[in-house]
This record gives C-alpha cells, structure tokens and sequence, in this order.
C-alpha cells in the first residue's frame, strides 16, 4: 500500500505530465495559428535571372521604349512590367503602340536582313486572334509587305518575356518605305485583355561589322521604390513606406537585413559594346551607429560562374545616424571576354549589418559605343517629336578650366585663396567694368565683405578685382541694369525698410591681366519721382519701350499700381504709370522673368506664370509706348505637363545659343535635379531640350549634389552665356533644400565651384 509520500509524487507526477501535455497543444495550437517562419532567399543569386538568348550579326540599330512618356490611345496606367504605363488591347482598342522607322533612317540600311523584336505581355486567357505585326508601306502609304506573329503568354496573369524575329527581303530596301510594328487584335470581339510593356526593336546586318566610334552610349536606371521595378520584383516585400529621401517609399532595412537592391542586367541589354565603367549612386539613412555599407559590380557567365567583382566599402565615419547621405561609385570593368548573355549584378550590402534605410539608388552603364540609333527610342511613335513633350533630346553644359583645382574657391592657386562660394551668398553678375572682351563679372556679397571677381582668358581663370565692407550692399535688394546709359551696367541697392535706393557705379577696367583696384561710386540716398517704397513692392529692370535705355519697372504687388522710371544726372524719372491685375505679382501664387526673347521685338518682355489650386497660367506683358501700358497676353503651353518657370529664383535668361533673341534656363529640384533649356516663339514656350554636364572631374556631376546655386553671366564671352555652378553638400538635419546652416565637405563627392558654357 503506497504511503502518503508516495501518493503526493503520484499527484505531483501526473499534475505535471497534465500541464505538459497541455502545455504541448497550447504550443501546437498557437504554431498553427502563425505563418511558418521562411528564411529570406539569398537575392544576389544569379540563378534567380532569367536569361534569354541575343539576336548574332551586326546590330544596325536599336530602340527601346517602356512606354511611359508615349502619347497614344492605347496607352494605360491599369497595369504595367516597369513604371506606370503600358498599351492595352482589348475589345474596345484593336491596335497597340506602333513602333515606325523610315528605312533611310537605319544605318547601313542596304544590308539589312532581319528584325529582332522583344516586349512584355501579360493576358488573362487564351488568345488566338492576337498578333504582332510588321508591314512594309511604300512613300504612299500603301501596304507592299506583312509578316505577323501569334502572341503567346505561356504563364497567364504574369509578366512574360516574349522574342520575335523578322526576315526582310532586300526587295523591300527602299529608302523610302516605312517599317511599323505594332500589336493587332485580329478578331476584335475574342478578346478580353492583353497587355504589352518594354518594348525593343533591333535591326541586323548578315554579316559584315558596321562600327560607329563617335557615337556615346549611356544607360542610366533609376530605382526610387515609388513603384516596384521589374529588376527588383524578388526584393518587393523589402519595399516599404517610410520618411523617404524623396516619394514615399523605401529600401527597408531596419531588420538589418544583409541585402540592400539587388539589380542584374545582361549585358546586351545596356550596351552593344562592352561596358567601360559603371557608376553607382545611393541615399542611405541609417538608423543607429557605425553602420557600414558596400557598393559591389559583379559580371557571372552563361553558366552563371562569376568571373570578375569588385567592391566599394564606405566607412561607419562617413555615414552618420539619423541622416541621409549620399554615396557614389565608380567601377572599372574588363574589356575583353564578355558576350551580351553575360549577367552584370549591381547590389548593396549592409556591411554592418544595423539597421538602415536606401532611397533613390541609381546607376549608369557609362563610357560604352554603340552602332547607330537611340536606346531611349526617342522617335517613338511616328518618330515625330512632340512640341513640350518627353522624351526630350540631351543638350550639355561643358565644364571650362578656371584653374582652381574644382575646389570651393573661384581663386585656388599656390598660397591663394580667395572668393569661398557658397549657395548661401548673395550674387549678382553683369558688365560692370567695361573690360576689352566686353564681358561680364560677378559680385559676391556676403555679411563681413563683398568682393568682384572677373574671368580673364589668357589666364584661364578668376581674378579678384575689387572688395569692400560697404554695409549697403547686405541689407538690400539688388538689381542690375545700365540705368545712367554709359555702356555698362550699374548695381541699384533697394532698401524697402528705410524706402530709398542707392546706385552703385564702377569705373572701366582696361586689362584684366592686371589685378586693378576698381573704384566705385555709391550715390546718394535717393528716392523716385511719384512713388513711394513698400514692402510690397517687386523691382525689375529691362528696355520695356525700346528706347535702348534701360528702365526700371516697380509694381506694387498688393494693389497693382506700377511706375516706370529712367535714370539721369538729375535722378529718377517716371515716364509711364499705370494699373494692373495684382493677381500677376502676388507674391505667394505668382513669379516672374523678364528678357528680350522675341528676336523679332526690339525691347524686353515680361512672363508672369500664376498657380491657383494646382493649376498653372502663364501670360505675357509687353509695354506699349504709344498707349503708355502693358498689353496683356495669355500663352498657351499646350499639352503638357511641364511647369515653366514654377521658382522664379531658379530661372535664368541668357544667350544661351543664341543672341539674337534670350532663351531661359530653368531648374527645378522639387523631385529631383531637372534642368531644361527653353526657347519662345508665336506659340508660347518651347522645350528644346534636358540639360547635362560634361567635363567634371571623376562621377562628381553636379546633379548629384544636395545643394547647387548656378549664376548666369557673359563671364566668357559676350555672345553666350556661361553658369558659375556652386556645389555643396549640406550638413543640416532638416535641410529643405533652400536653405543650409553648416555645409560638409565629402570624400566621394567634394564641394566645389565651377564654370559651365553650352557646347558648341
């Protein structure tokens, strides 16, 4: 009989037994109620790339086009491969994109054998009735030739990569037959849906190499996670919405995760020779201490073995917690052995493995020749461009030597240096000395001292002409202008708070070999005929009436009421006045330029552009002498949607190209650095075209800077007009982009000031 010890270990036993065996289904039952944990598959495999096979010959020429700034009926936002459009068939849309080239337009077009094309389809069911097309038409239009090919997506309700090709019958090499491709539903009521995205077109010779030494190639992808590209369609889940560099979206990092954006490319598809270089740029924001990242290039053959890597580490010291720093870098790759089916892997590692954020990562496949054509496809649809629409053609500003080493200083050299350009000083440019090259100069103002500084060629560089602690120049507005008509302009230093103006003289400079010390005029205080000063007032300068003098405009942006006055040796004269709509200047919805962009006018003009709920307006004023007023005009942008002129302090007026009439340059940084060159016309505005910089030492392209101020002056020449471009990064925690306290200087990215002029 069992004691009443052995009892208690009985009862104890079998309490604990109960409480495990419970204990175990309560286990089970919450392992049931969560998903498994998975660990995250290594994203950097090459095997995860789905390769394809490239067309043999010589490559003639080569389009590509992901739709997205296509004008096109068929054209939808519903669905797409990469960005955010596709062209849709359905039973309402029987044709898609039609992708047009006249045959003179393809080099070497005589031996020309066949036609390579590849797209993104993506369909619900099963279609027979729809085709790929390729016709022939003759100089009349007429149909002399068509071959089609059924339109087959293995995989429903997914992205499929699809090839097809085209033989061309010498017959049809006609230079002045036109070749089209396009997507047809055949049999209009079979079909539901189909979308087709990514579009590239190759034209092939049979044998004989065509080369084009001269022709640059630059494939340049930009991954901001606002939407989940196609080449990180594995990493999706990793994509997240957080406080961004720019958009919304992210490369989420904070599980400190190893694997930043993985991006792998055959090489046939971003270059037709091999690739010199490839350049790299990322915003990284970590999130706690001695985070460390790594930039890595990687090439794997056919059998997906890698045969070349090289790796770029950043230290913990150069990325600091709680703030977005951009990195660069540059990779040099191997010449000889690649073949267009080898893979080109780009990543980023989290080296330190803490927790981090990535945003606006970017590459570009750099340095490369290609045979003849744009892989933009810029002659999409019809290859007729569009009037303000994208794609727009490329236009560079040329770096020109000024002998500073591309330090900050405009003067860096032996033991001197002088003029610390930073975003945050006043300018102001214009011809104030009446140099023999009748250029201009530049005037830097900053609180302890303001200095003039004039290019001289023979030197190929800056030389300080003049300073002063003059406490007129800081706390006022300054405009420029030849208001005492001697042929050179004058600086008007507008003080709103005490309502007086001051104009400042400088005396000719006949050598600028010479470091002269100019001597400069400030008249007294003075006010204007019938007008009183506000703060409400805006101040412009131009020959309005075209009396080759030079005006100054004053409208009081409350009430409308405007003065027009001229200078001489008794003061300031009004010769006009009058009233107008105060919406045109109101300070918070409107802004201004004003320049001689008509050729076929012989005065200035003024264009006003005014937003009101998201919407834009844009106007012209033009002064008519005979009435004594402004005649008002509204412009028309078109079908666009392109902003001109939106920040006012980011237009510039110049000769650009030209000086029979001013063209502007505007930029606009809201998104991210978006430079363009704009001409006028009858019509209203006119973009002419992107604007890029060439010339700059390693990748430091000044786009990729956080804070760049660029000021317009004749400092070259007095025919066109150059941009002195000052580059800083900016050190503030909140920087807006307007305004930086503490500026830092970079290893991978220097801070520096530079002289730009268009090529030739």
């Amino acid at each position: 009989m069992p004691t009443s010890s052995d009892l208690k270990k009985r009862v104890l036993t079998a309490a604990v037994f109960v409480f495990c065996f419970s204990g175990f289904f309560i286990f089970r039952a919450k392992r049931h109620r969560h998903q498994p944990v998975i660990a995250k598959a290594n994203p950097a495999l090459p095997s995860l790339f789905k390769r394809k096979a490239f067309q043999t010959g010589t490559l003639l020429f080569s389009g590509f086009t992901d739709l997205e700034n296509v004008s096109d009926k068929s054209i939808t936002s519903e669905k797409s491969f990469s960005g955010i459009k596709s062209s849709k068939l359905s039973m309402a849309t029987q044709y898609g994109f039609t992708f047009t080239k006249k045959i003179s337009d393809i080099p070497s077009y005589q031996s020309l054998n066949s036609i390579q094309l590849q797209f993104k389809c993506w369909m619900r069911n099963d279609i027979v009735s729809a085709l790929y097309v390729l016709s022939v038409e003759d100089k009349d239009g007429k149909n002399i030739y068509q071959q089609s090919r059924q339109i087959i997506c293995a995989t429903k309700y997914e992205w499929n990569d699809l090839q097809y090709s085209y033989s061309i019958d010498p017959k049809l090499l006609d230079p002045e037959n036109m070749i089209r491709l396009y997507a047809w539903n055949k049999e209009q009521n079979q079909l539901r849906e189909l979308y087709v995205d990514d579009i590239r077109v190759s034209f092939f010779a049979e044998d004989k190499k065509q080369k084009n030494e001269s022709s640059d190639f630059t494939s340049n992808f930009l991954y901001d996670f606002e939407t989940v590209d196609s080449a990180l369609m594995v990493q999706k889940n990793d994509i997240r919405e957080a406080a961004a560099h720019s958009g919304k979206m992210v490369f989420d990092l904070s599980d400190a995760g190893e694997y930043g954006p993985v991006v792998n490319k055959q090489l046939g598809d971003v270059c037709l020779l091999p690739v010199k270089k490839v350049n790299t740029r990322i915003w990284v924001y970590p999130l706690e201490e001695n985070a460390s990242v790594e930039l890595d290039v990687a090439l794997f053959n056919a059998a997906d073995e890698k045969y070349f890597i090289q790796t770029k580490k950043i230290a913990a010291t150069l990325l600091p917690k709680n703030k977005w720093t951009k990195i660069n870098a540059t990779f040099p790759l191997p010449q000889d052995g690649t073949t267009p089916e080898d893979l080109i892997q780009v990543l980023v590692l989290n080296k330190g493995k803490t927790k981090l954020l990535l945003d606006d990562f970017e590459i570009v496949y750099d340095d490369v020749k290609q045979a003849p054509g744009d892989p933009s496809m810029i002659n999409a649809s019809d290859f007729t461009p569009q009037r303000n629409k994208p794609p727009f053609k490329t236009m560079y500003l040329n770096k020109q030597e000024i002998g500073n080493a591309n330090s900050p200083f405009i003067i860096n050299a032996g033991n001197t240096q002088l003029g610390d350009f930073t975003p945050g000083d006043e300018y102001a440019s214009g011809h104030f000395c009446g140099n023999a090259e009748n250029t201009d100069q530049v005037i830097q103002i900053k609180a302890a001292e303001i200095a003039m500084y004039g290019y001289c060629p023979d030197k190929k560089q800056f030389l300080q002409l003049w300073k002063s602690n003059e406490k007129a120049f800081v706390a006022s507005e300054k405009i420029t202008g030849d208001f005492d008509n001697n042929h050179t302009d004058d600086l008007l230093l507008i003080n709103k708070k005490r309502k007086i103006v001051q104009l400042v003289s400088f005396s000719p400079l006949s050598n600028c070999s010479v470091i002269l010390n100019i001597a400069y005029t400030v008249q007294q205080e003075q006010t204007f005929e019938n007008w009183n000063i506000t703060a409400d007032d805006i101040f412009m300068s131009g020959d309005f009436n075209g009396d080759h003098k030079t005006e100054l405009l004053i409208v009081n942006s409350k009430i409308g009421n405007w003065g027009m006055f001229q200078h001489d040796a008794a003061g300031w004269k009004n010769v006009a006045a009058n009233k107008m709509d105060p919406a045109y200047f109101n300070a918070q919805t409107s802004k201004h330029t004003s320049g001689h962009f008509y050729a076929d006018k012989n005065k200035d003009v003024v264009f006003i552009s005014v937003t009101e709920k998201e919407k834009q307006t844009y106007t012209l004023l033009e002064f008519n002498s005979a009435r004594k007023q402004f005649d008002v005009k509204n412009i028309t942008p078109g079908d666009t949607d392109e902003i001109f002129f939106k920040h006012a302090n980011n237009t510039f007026a110049g000769d650009f190209e030209s000086n029979a009439a001013q063209e502007f340059v505007n930029l606009n940084t809201d998104w991210r650095f978006d430079l363009k060159l704009i001409k006028t016309d009858a019509a209203g505005f006119n973009i002419m075209g992107n604007v890029d910089f060439k010339g700059y030492p390693a990748d430091h392209n000044p786009k990729y800077y956080e804070f760049v101020k660029m000021i317009p002056g004749h400092f070259i020449s007095k025919e066109k007009t150059a941009f002195i471009v000052i580059m800083r990064n900016c050190a503030d925690k909140n920087f807006n982009g307007d305004a930086c306290k503490q500026y830092e200087n970079l290893d991978y990215l220097p801070n520096s000031t530079q002289l730009y002029q268009f090529e030739q």
